[in-house]
This record gives C-alpha cells, structure tokens and sequence, in this order.
C-alpha cells in the first residue's frame, strides 16, 4: 500500500507502522489508541502435513522464546 500512495495510484492508505519506514515523505496519521488492535496470526501444522515432526518442530519454535521478535 505504501508503494501504491507514493507512486500516485491512491490517495490514501493504512498501513502497519513497521511497514512505514519509507513513508518519511507521507503525511502521517497515526490511530489513536483505543482503535488500535491486536494482530492475531494463527499456527498450527497441517493435519496430512508431508512431515509431520518438521511441522511440529516448526510450530514449536515460532511459539518459542528464540522465535519471538524481540
């Protein structure tokens, strides 16, 4: 979306903060706090997934302490 309002093909645009970090020469708006919310992403291994214990592993590590951002 960012690329889309610097390029002139919108007028505007919502976009993740941690997506601004070209966005220097936008105007800026940001939600005021009791808009924002919470991202949720779900995760979980595939029932028929082709390697079951890679998948698992997978989860278990993005749920980890070593696989959270910091």
């Amino acid at each position: 979306m960012v690329a889309k309002v610097q390029l002139g093909e919108a007028d505007a645009g919502i976009v993740y903060v941690t997506g601004c970090d070209r966005c220097l020469d936008m105007k800026q708006n940001p939600n005021p706090a009791n808009f924002n919310v919470i991202a949720k992403y779900p995760i979980a291994a595939l029932t028929n997934a082709p390697h079951p214990d890679l998948a698992s592993a997978f989860v278990a590590y993005v749920l980890s302490v070593n696989g959270r951002p910091s």
